[in-house]
């Protein structure tokens, strides 16, 4: 789309800043419209991944396009991330155009899944990409911030932490140890904890 500048000034020999009136005449200003293109969707409306690669849910055969590509290896771990509270699998568009005949990496049909488009129909239970919270000792298994002599509150009671040679830690790595024997705490903050671990116990 075009648009010329208007004749404002008939004097062509007057003088401005950019120039004379009839260098102005002869300015275009040039409309580039904007691309509204149609983009591809699929059966369920959602926007085509432009490489054909999609992240599926195996619990339920919920899809989504691929947030990146790489090698497969990044390509599983770009799935797991974008979906870390279920086991995924990255799956590629094949002949056809629609996610049935849909590829995975070991070279099985999407259509071949158990579960393929099953989160149409029904709710998988304890199928979501929300990772679980962990609390407890599940959560100090894999903290890698304790150091030998913690004392650390768990569902269980109140524990001090032997240190470990192999992580993640174990269970036995956390040992009970009366807090009235605890060097170098304070009698306040022994008696807080006892309570505290008599009411776990």
């Amino acid at each position: 789309m075009h648009a010329t500048v208007p004749n404002a000034v008939t004097n062509s020999d007057r003088r401005s800043p950019i120039g004379t009136v009839s260098q102005r005449q002869r300015l275009k200003i040039t409309i580039q419209p904007k691309d509204e293109r149609p983009v591809a969707k699929d059966d369920d409306g959602r926007s085509r991944s432009s490489a054909g690669q999609y992240c599926v849910r195996t619990c339920d055969g919920y899809y989504f396009p691929l947030p990146s590509r790489g090698t497969p290896a990044h390509d599983t771990e770009a799935c797991q991330a974008a979906c870390p509270g279920a086991a995924m699998e990255v799956y590629g568009l094949g002949r056809g155009a629609g996610i049935e005949d849909a590829i995975s990496h070991k070279g099985k049909l999407y259509s071949s899944l158990p579960t393929s488009l099953s989160y149409r129909t029904q709710l998988a239970q304890a199928c979501s990409c929300k990772l679980e919270r962990k609390s407890g000792f599940a959560a100090l298994l894999k903290d890698k911030t304790l150091v030998s002599g913690d004392i650390v509150i768990t569902e269980k009671g109140v524990y001090v932490f032997a240190g470990a040679r192999k992580f993640p830690y174990r269970e036995s790595d956390f040992v009970f140890v009366p807090l009235s024997k605890a060097c170098g705490l304070p009698r306040q903050v022994a008696t807080y904890l006892a309570g505290i671990d008599r009411l776990a116990r």
